[in-house]
């Protein structure tokens, strides 16, 4: 059996969206809690760092191979990771 046919087999589009989706959703819990508890206390920016350098280089890693999907999710991910820095700095210890 060939990669491709592997591929349609268990339908890998539908398993690459929605590992995007919960790759936008996997951050959202630390951003609601800076925002209800006005603090960043306990986090590290350096990891937001590092999260929005890796969802900016495989965003526009989907936009050099035609991948859609990979560079909104990724992208998306990437304007998350940007709102955590700038709430991590606002409500920093």
């Amino acid at each position: 059996m060939t990669r491709e046919a592997v591929m349609l087999a268990i339908h890998w589009d539908w398993i690459i969206l929605f590992a995007g989706i919960v790759n936008v959703g996997a951050q959202l819990p630390q951003t609601v809690k800076m925002v209800r508890d006005k603090s960043s206390a306990g986090l590290s920016v350096w990891m937001f760092c590092i999260y929005l350098f890796t969802q900016v280089a495989l965003s526009a890693n989907g936009y050099f191979l035609y991948d859609t999907v990979q560079l909104w999710t990724l992208g998306l991910s990437a304007a998350v990771s940007v709102v955590n820095i700038r709430l991590y700095f606002k409500y920093r210890p």
